[in-house]
């Protein structure tokens, strides 16, 4: 590493950045987790049960089923890997696909105020993965450091 790589890792501009790209990748990871775990505590097969349910008249059931069985899994997987920073531009892109599917269905609804709610996460994962250079304090960057090579895309 050069003097020069090292005076930019550590300077303090890009320590700012990188905390503050690690808090909203945390932050996004917490939430994608707690809605995974609140899904999963009330029994996998309840939510896939009611989800089902609520998109009746909108979606055909061989498609929401597989969707309501899977989602709650998904959500605690990514949130746990963006949570420590681990596969995070994978994770990230996950989340993204995720998020298409979900807004998707709040239009199908529709419920206007859950289309927003969506987006905004949308476009936190759009900036995560547009600020993925940032993303010094993770098991990815610490991964990188100790084999020399790229995580990541």
């Amino acid at each position: 590493m050069n003097l020069e790589h090292k005076e930019r890792l550590f300077s303090s501009e890009l320590n700012h950045r990188a905390l503050a790209y690690a808090l909203l990748r945390i932050t996004l990871g917490v939430v994608f987790s707690f809605y995974g775990f609140n899904k999963l505590q009330g029994g996998p097969g309840n939510f896939a049960t009611g989800l089902q349910e609520r998109f009746a008249e909108q979606l055909p059931g061989l498609l929401v089923a597989p969707f309501a069985w899977v989602l709650p899994f998904i959500e605690v997987t990514v949130g746990l890997l963006l949570i420590v920073g681990l596969f995070t531009p994978g994770a990230l892109l996950v989340s993204g696909v995720l998020m298409i599917a979900l807004v998707f269905g709040a239009v199908m609804e529709p419920s206007p105020p859950t289309v927003a709610n969506n987006l905004l996460f949308a476009v936190i994962v759009f900036l995560l993965l547009f600020l993925l250079e940032y993303n010094r304090y993770s098991l990815d960057r610490w991964k990188e450091m100790r084999s020399g090579r790229k995580v990541g895309f």
